[in-house]
């Protein structure tokens, strides 16, 4: 079952892309800017299932073809009116250096989704998400979805790896998501460059780590998603025909089948 957003269900445009306006903009930490634009009219829902991602479009000046790339929302899928994004500038990126010049008012052309895996409530026991850096949003979009839905009894343990304290994205967000879903959610951050205030892991995600998580059950599925040198660590990136390839890093060490792993 693929989560749909209620009726009308069209802030998207379906079959292309189309333009909307930046509302506002939140700085949230040195290089990540929360972006909120609105959709096509103020009672609709941009209708992307659970987990989807959709497409960003910018023609920059002097270049034939558009710049494209996919980012997932960090909003409800059934908010009304707008769509958010949460987007860490790359200063060697293509699109993410325009996107944090981007003023209210400004216009983005953003496209139709793109499903990821279908995610049915109850059907695992346990879900342990492992992120890293900006990678977190695939994660905390099923998390922000299956948390408050009271029919899903599936437990979520995050294990959230970033370079510095400063570099945790949506950190508060998590934080009250633990405190509210105690009985169902937790999170461990784990950072390689801890300052004098972090009294948390630190060091990279690895198979002991995760081991901890699926020790005493056999009913659980994770999924990954981060930078490429985290997913070669951990569970191997995806083939290049996009497909979700081979089991390697620590999942391998673990002996965890490619069928309870998910690569966003």
């Amino acid at each position: 079952m693929v989560y749909k957003s209620p009726q009308p269900a069209n802030g998207l445009k379906a079959d292309g892309f189309q333009p909307h306006r930046l509302i506002r903009t939140q700085q949230v930490n040195h290089d990540v800017k929360r972006f909120t634009f609105a959709l096509s009219s103020p009672d609709s829902y941009c209708g992307l299932n659970v987990n989807a991602i959709t497409m960003m479009r910018w023609h920059k000046p002097g270049m034939k073809n558009p710049i494209m790339r996919p980012y997932t929302p960090t909003s409800e899928v059934d908010r009304r009116g707008e769509i958010e994004f949460t987007i860490k500038r790359y200063e060697d990126g293509k699109m993410t250096p325009h996107l944090h010049s981007l003023q209210p008012g400004d216009h983005v052309d953003i496209g139709k989704q793109i499903t990821k895996i279908q995610y049915e409530p109850n059907t695992w026991d346990r879900v342990i998400l492992i992120g890293g850096g900006s990678g977190i949003t695939p994660l905390y979009q099923q998390l922000l979805h299956s948390l408050d839905d009271a029919h899903d009894k599936t437990c979520f343990t995050l294990l959230y790896g970033n370079k510095t304290p400063g570099d945790i994205l949506l950190r508060e967000e998590f934080n009250e998501m633990e405190k509210k879903h105690a009985k169902r959610f937790r999170v461990v951050y784990t950072v390689d460059q801890p300052d004098g205030s972090w009294d948390g892991l630190h060091g990279f995600i690895n198979k002991d780590l995760i081991a901890d998580q699926i020790k005493d059950t056999d009913n659980y599925k994770i999924f990954v998603c981060g930078p490429p040198p985290q997913m070669e660590a951990i569970s191997g990136n995806k083939a290049q025909d996009g497909s979700q390839g081979e089991i390697s890093g620590a999942l391998a060490q673990l002996g965890v089948p490619i069928e309870k792993v998910f690569k966003f």
